[in-house]
């Protein structure tokens, strides 16, 4: 506001000082105008309660004000190319149809394939390039286009909102967040989520049908339902999972009990963050340990976040019939996944590189569906801390189902009816850590039991694992693995060497293997592209052997993430019969967009034999609207001289998602079918259908409401509030509150921590803000947690931050504190030295430097600066505050509050 009331002066200043001027021949009231930029106006473009770019020049001409194009198209951000040279500028606005073409040379505009004439006076030639009448901005862009000289301000009027704004609002919410992110969540209000002997479990539903024809089979029907339900039962959460076979008969259920905690405390004496019952989904990790899943019980307090297996980790989830998963490794595409049998994907030994490892898999569903799964793996001396002891135990039978209605169950493939398996893991120190595992099988005529003990260690960038293990029959297995950064190059290595170490009914038992893998970023051009290689040998007890190597390259061109793999294999037997066999194959995946429509292929070649393409199938997914999407597929399988060809079409509605296909093969066979998905959940007792899943995702509804009292409390009276947006980091999918004051996010990512706030952008006054800022909910599955959101009034305080010197400073960061300590605002001050707190709620604060800004200047505040926001006196103008050399202030906050008179 200071600023504005400076320019506001100049620019009257400006206007006194042309009007006084006698006129002359480049004077701008006369008709032989000429530019002189040191007339020239600095006008802020504004659109509703938004300023856009950083100023936009203009001039005072004998027929009314012009504006320079470029600066327009700049503040904007139009995608036009202005030639100066040819005397043209074409490009679009707004939306790809919008298209704009001007041409100087013969004095038109072409909009959207319509040609006018330009006027004389509406492009004048300036020192800067064009100067445009606002009257023909407004005529070319279809928006309100009005400059205020006197003022500063070029004002734009649309009735619809404008790209750029919604790119400048989605700027500041992200700001928000990340100033949000930069809280201690400690220290906000934790919402406690109490578990209940029973909450009504909220259900995921799936049903599809198909009708099939073809001449080798004929007319078949299928027919699948799949029921995923979340609650809670006894205090402890529940899922199950119910599937039916496409025939109708029989079917599989899951279900398990379990409880977790983000900070343990679970079990007394055992301090557990995880305990389980039922059909588990998890399990430990050795040198040949067998998976603790199936039917069983286990019990850990490892942290609840995905831990590494040294240097590959392992995704499984629930994924439906019709959906598809894409997992990225540091925004490296590296594989698909199709529903297993069981309705599950799988991304098994994924390999890591050393430190941080972002991973995301993508799930899309057949109505247009799209969830984030996003973690983060850490490889290296973050793994253990020191001092600290992990402990897993479990008890299972492997891959039997707690209950099973197809009749199938039994044992599984490697012969195991049952396992019983403890590891414990403890930090000796930053860099080292030891680890031990025991493991009791029960196989089909004896029982194995067997003991392993590991040490870890870091070396610079440098993880190295030894382990050994023994069983009770005299077998032993050892290995080494190494995993490195060496500057840009990540390098991994591991042998391992077997003496009648069998735990499971193998033909094949490995004798030693070896293996040693390279990634490195190679730049092509201004592009990077990821690039990795690995080789490996295998030898086994009967003589024979494999020699083995792969290389991956994946890039990002234009909106596509291409990748592509390279295999070979070379296997030698013992003996002159059967010969060596040898393969060679390559498979290149690729995912992107082309306009609106995201594409998504894969291709696998037989390199060898004259084998040629294998398989090549390509999706397209195409969103029409909010509402509607369509996808279509086709796929080549040139062993059954076949091609396939689908299309689909989706629609959402509010209750649910429905999906109807079709499908069509160059052999005559043809298939038709349909999918509707829903979530059912009680809110107060009464069932109600949505499209949003709820059971597998954690939920928060908020009743918004104005705290008129400022209580916290929602009074008799009290309005409600309609429009108000749950933010929730990148996390959810929120929709705004309804005329009850009901808004909900839903999608959330469960037994993590998230800071859940409130965007009020979008509400009819703009002075409003959440009382309480931000709260902490710890969301889980199939659970929706209530909040109580009130809103109070807002205000503004500014000010200007001196130096020592008496210079205005820039870039320090300032922060507003309650008499609790707690931050409710923060700012950074400008290159004038200017502040602005923005949407202070109501109340006494107390100004400080912030902590950075503190230790870095070894300063504080000259004098206590006291800060009083309320309705009489919603904006504050706080004058010029004033940096003391001395060192920062310890005392405490609640202290100097009640010390002040």
């Amino acid at each position: 506001m200071i600023r504005q009331l400076v320019t506001g002066v100049a620019a009257l200043l400006a206007l006194a000082v042309g009007g006084a001027a006698p006129a002359s021949e480049t004077s701008p009231v006369t008709q032989q105008w000429t530019a002189d930029p040191e007339t020239q106006f600095l006008l802020d473009m504004q659109v509703r309660d938004l300023l856009l770019g950083n100023g936009v020049r203009a001039y005072d001409t004998p027929g009314g004000p012009c504006v320079l194009f470029g600066d327009f198209l700049t503040a904007l951000d139009v995608p036009m190319k202005l030639d100066l040279e040819r005397q043209k500028a074409s490009g679009w606005a707004f939306s790809e149809e919008n298209r704009i073409e001007i041409d100087r040379e013969s004095q038109t505009v072409t909009l959207s394939g319509k040609r006018k004439s330009i006027a004389t006076n509406d492009i004048r030639t300036v020192p800067e390039g064009w100067c445009v009448d606002p009257a023909a901005l407004a005529d070319w862009f279809g928006v309100g286009v009005r400059a205020n000289l006197a003022g500063s301000v070029l004002s734009l009027e649309s009735e619809a909102r404008l790209p750029v704004e919604r790119a400048v609002e989605r700027r500041k919410r992200a700001e928000r967040l990340a100033q949000r992110a930069a809280f201690d969540l400690a220290s906000l209000p934790q919402v406690k989520l109490p578990y209940r002997m029973w909450r009504t479990p909220a259900l995921d539903v799936v049903v599809s049908g198909g009708i099939t024809y073809s001449a080798h089979s004929g007319l078949e029907v299928d027919r699948n339902m799949s029921v995923y339900a979340s609650g809670e039962l006894a205090k402890m959460s529940f899922d199950a999972r119910l599937t039916s076979s496409p025939t109708g008969a029989g079917g599989l259920l899951r279900m398990r009990a379990y409880r977790s905690s983000i900070d343990g405390g679970l079990l007394g004496l055992l301090d557990a963050t995880h305990v389980e019952l039922g059909d588990l989904v998890t399990g430990a990790s050795g040198v040949g340990n067998v998976a603790g899943n199936g039917r069983g019980a286990l019990v850990t307090n490892r942290p609840l976040r995905r831990l590494a297996q040294f240097d590959t980790v392992s995704f499984e989830g629930e994924l439906p019939a019709g959906w598809d998963a894409e997992l990225y490794r540091n925004g490296q595409l590296l594989g698909f996944s199709v529903p297993t049998p069981d309705g599950r994907y799988l991304f098994d030994d994924i390999e890591l590189q050393y430190g941080k490892n972002d991973i995301e898999i993508v799930l899309y569903g057949p109505q247009g569906q799209v969830r984030r799964r996003v973690e983060e793996v850490l490889v290296g001396d973050q793994q253990i801390p020191p001092g600290e002891t992990w402990y897993f135990a479990s008890a299972s039978q492997p891959g039997r189902s707690l209950l099973d209605l197809s009749g199938r169950d039994g044992i599984t493939g490697s012969g195991v009816r049952a396992q019983a398996t403890l590891a414990v893991d403890h930090g000796v120190d930053k860099r080292l850590s030891v680890g031990m595992l025991a493991q009791t099988l029960l196989l089909e005529d004896e029982r194995l039991t067997y003991v392993e003990g590991a040490v870890r260690r870091t070396f610079g960038n440098a993880l190295v694992e030894l382990t050994a293990a023994v069983t009770d029959n005299g077998g032993q297995r050892y290995r080494a693995r190494a995993i490195g950064q060496l500057g840009d190059v990540s390098l991994s290595a591991q042998s391992t060497f077997n003496r009648n170490f069998d735990l499971t009914k193998r033909s094949d038992p490995l004798e030693q293997e070896h293996a040693i893998s390279a990634s490195v970023p190679l730049k092509l051009g201004r592009k990077t592209v990821p690039v990795s290689a690995s080789t490996s040998f295998r030898r086994y007890e009967d003589g024979s052997t494999a020699l083995s190597a792969a290389t991956r390259m994946n890039m990002m061109v234009n909106r596509f993430n291409l990748a592509a793999e390279v295999d070979w294999e070379r296997q030698q037997f013992r003996g002159p019969s059967p010969p060596p066999r040898e393969r060679l194959t390559a498979r290149f995946v690729g995912s992107g967009r082309i306009g609106d429509v995201r594409l998504q292929g894969d291709v696998d070649w037989n390199l060898m034999g004259g084998g040629g393409v294998s398989r090549a199938g390509l999706n397209a997914y195409w969103s029409a609207s909010e509402t509607v999407d369509w996808d279509a597929g086709l796929v080549w399988e040139p062993s059954s001289d076949r091609i396939r060809a689908r299309v689909g079409h989706i629609r959402r509605f509010d209750f649910a998602s429905v999906a109807l296909t079709a499908e069509a093969a160059s052999d005559g066979s043809v298939a038709a079918g349909f999918n509707m998905a829903f979530s059912i959940d009680a809110p107060g007792g009464n069932f109600r259908p949505t499209a949003q899943t709820l059971a597998r995702t954690g939920s928060i509804e908020a009743v918004v409401f104005r705290d008129d009292n400022d209580n916290g409390r929602r009074d008799p009276g009290e309005p409600l509030q309609e429009g108000a947006l749950l933010t929730a980091g990148h996390h959810g999918e929120a929709r705004p509150s309804n005329a009850e004051g009901l808004a909900r996010v839903a999608g959330l990512q469960t037994h993590s921590p998230i800071a859940v706030g409130l965007d009020t952008a979008a509400l009819d006054d703009p002075t409003l803000v959440a009382r309480d800022g931000l709260q902490v909910v710890v969301p889980r599955p199939g659970v929706t947690a209530q909040l109580l959101i009130p809103l109070v009034g807002s205000g503004e305080v500014e000010g200007m931050l001196l130096g020592v010197s008496g210079l205005p400073r820039e870039g320090v960061g300032l922060e507003l504190v309650d008499r609790h300590g707690k931050v409710v605002a923060a700012t950074r001050t400008e290159f004038d030295g200017y502040f602005l707190f923005e949407k202070v709620a109501y109340g006494d604060y107390r100004l400080r430097l912030a902590s950075d800004s503190a230790n870095v200047l070894a300063a504080r505040l000259s004098k206590e600066t006291r800060v009083s926001v309320h309705p009489d006196k919603p904006y504050l103008r706080i004058g010029t505050v004033t940096l003391d050399g001395e060192a920062p202030q310890t005392a405490s906050l609640q202290a100097e509050f009640a010390a002040a008179p």
